[in-house]
């Protein structure tokens, strides 16, 4: 299992966090909204809409954010779920929760459009999730079946389907009733909802996507690039543009590898141990001290430097 956070913002503007949860084997998925990333919030939430029906998973991974720490990570790991966390800066770790959250948010723009949502009605958000989680858990995949066969052991039963409930006189007499518009909308939001999921296979945005830069090289084990005691250098993202610091563009280092996590590498550096994605590590290699001198003068440093132990980061950036 796999989880993430992400905000969404209705026709107004108004903006609120749902929790994206999703099985990596079937793909099952459950978005719900949650009040704020609060690890009390995010923990009652997944106990509400998983835990208790579907059950406790064999491990659970996320990203380092604060939501998922704390309540969180306490009450997984004393169930038994081992708690995996991504590396910083390296959402392809989480590449699975990424993609399906996009996917996700993709249709509930398309409605939210479509039907001029505000999220100040609290009705209309949860009948947006549920609509989408409904479409999407249904949708048959590659496989020939759906999520919901996978994991519930049945197709789920759409409600407020015309068609098949040909005798029930109340659903049709709701349908024609001008005092109920908000019934109506609750019915084609879920019709519009699988729309937009059999509409994504021929969406030619993902063909693009599919066709841009090849990640294999960076899918090479990181033990069998670094070594235990290689020298290198990390990178930490650049920062937001409101807090961005003068070294914010820059790679952190010279760091020493002390261990290895799956693609990832844990580093001491200013005695402290440092996760860092293989993506995001560059080796360090010593050429006289030049360019390093230069870096650490920018840090206010360079009197720490001895003539014959400089390193620089070779290769590309990310």
């Amino acid at each position: 299992m796999t989880i993430d956070t992400f905000e969404l913002a209705d026709a107004d503007g108004t903006v609120v966090i749902v929790l994206n949860q999703i099985d990596l084997a079937s793909k099952y998925q459950i978005v719900v909204p949650i009040a704020s990333r609060k690890p009390t919030v995010v923990w009652q939430a997944m106990l509400d809409t998983w835990l208790l029906t579907l059950g406790v998973p064999n491990a659970v991974m996320a990203d380092m954010g604060g939501e998922f720490e704390r309540e969180v990570k306490e009450e997984l790991e004393t169930m038994g779920s081992r708690v995996i966390s991504s590396a910083p800066y390296s959402p392809t770790q989480n590449g699975i929760c990424e993609r399906h959250g996009q996917t996700w948010k993709a249709h509930a723009r398309a409605l939210i459009s479509e039907f001029f949502l505000s999220f100040k009605a609290g009705e209309q958000v949860k009948w947006l999730t549920a609509a989408i989680n409904y479409a999407a858990n249904s949708a048959v995949g590659p496989s020939v079946y759906s999520p919901s066969q996978w994991v519930p052991g049945r197709g789920i039963k759409l409600p407020y389907q015309t068609l098949s409930q040909r005798s029930n006189l109340r659903l049709h007499q709701r349908m024609l009733d001008d005092s109920e518009p908000s019934f109506r909308q609750r019915v084609g939001l879920l019709s519009a909802a699988r729309r937009s999921v059999a509409a994504l296979e021929a969406n030619r945005k993902i063909s693009e996507d599919f066709l841009a830069k090849s990640r294999a090289a960076t899918t090479t084990p990181a033990a069998s690039t670094y070594q235990i005691g290689d020298q290198v250098f990390y990178w930490r993202g650049l920062g937001k543009a409101k807090v961005k610091k003068h070294w914010a563009a820059r790679r952190p280092g010279p760091a020493v590898v002390i261990g290895h996590e799956v693609n990832n590498l844990w580093l001491a550096h200013c005695n402290l141990a440092v996760k860092a994605s293989a993506r995001h590590v560059r080796a360090a290699e010593g050429i006289g001290g030049g360019r390093l001198e230069g870096h650490l003068r920018a840090r206010g440093e360079s009197g720490r430097l001895s003539g014959s132990s400089a390193y620089v980061v070779v290769a590309a950036q990310s």
